[in-house]
């Protein structure tokens, strides 16, 4: 996030984002490869947005076990699940999806898979074919006009 944005140091940034600097950052990681790291095993998520609202007020109905749904926010869940005092209460959290879920995960306890920012499975042979033939007609274009009728 501080390379997105050009923040030297997280601890800098003590206020909630401003949207301008949100949105940024959002259309730099939509999309990509995230694991958690703070429930013991590494889960991995893809990177659908990123929230408005910091993390402690980011909320989202939890249900308890007795069947009761209350609103709770994501610093206030993560500290009474996980005993885990968010560092960073004040910046966004990222949205990612979850078998039709949104799940709502703090940027200090994800890590972001390297290596995934182009997904080349998506490009296939038959993409890079077309665009050569293409090069290769627009150039037959180009040098037709310049040959000198007789």
């Amino acid at each position: 996030m501080c390379e997105v944005l050009d923040i030297r140091d997280v601890n800098e940034q003590r206020e909630r984002l401003p949207d301008s600097q949100r949105v940024k950052f959002a259309k730099e990681i939509k999309g990509l490869k995230i694991e958690s790291i703070h429930c013991g095993q590494r889960r991995k998520y893809r990177v659908c947005n990123v929230t408005r609202r910091p993390a402690r007020m980011q909320c989202f109905p939890l249900q308890l076990e007795d069947g009761q749904t209350i609103e709770c926010s994501v610093a206030k869940y993560f500290l009474d699940k996980h005993n885990m005092k968010l560092k960073y209460p004040h910046l966004p959290c990222l949205q990612v999806v979850q078998e039709h879920n949104y799940t709502y995960l703090p940027l200090e306890v994800v890590s972001f898979i390297p290596f995934c920012l182009i997904n080349f499975s998506t490009v296939s042979g038959n993409c890079w074919k077309r665009s050569e033939k293409a090069e290769i007609k627009r150039e037959t274009e180009v040098e037709s006009k310049f040959v000198t009728r007789s």
